[in-house]
């Protein structure tokens, strides 16, 4: 079965692609998705190699993953796990207590 970045039916807008908007036990944050999280880090290694984003997309066809080159595009501008956990860090303070 070929793989399809697609956000799950769960996500929230703001939840970028190859990440879940909240943890299974409900804790909050972005939970990453290991099989987006696994193509994403392939299209960074073919553009680390130089290919176009029309290539990476036709060799990621070649592996069994179905997605666009504006998909692609998008993939590449994607969070990092780090960038989540600031993500993540800024939204637990912006909703703690005022005073």
């Amino acid at each position: 079965m070929a793989t399809v970045l697609e956000p799950d039916q769960y996500n929230r807008p703001f939840a970028p692609i190859g990440y879940s908007d909240g943890l299974p036990d409900g804790n909050g944050g972005l939970a990453p998705i290991p099989e987006q999280q696994a193509a994403i880090a392939r299209m960074r290694a073919l553009r680390a190699e130089g290919l176009s984003l029309r290539a990476i997309r036709d060799r990621l066809a070649t592996e069994g993953v179905r997605v666009s080159h504006v998909a692609v595009r998008n993939a590449l501008r994607t969070v990092t796990p780090l960038d989540a956990q600031i993500i993540d860090c800024l939204r637990a303070a912006a909703s703690g207590p005022r005073g």
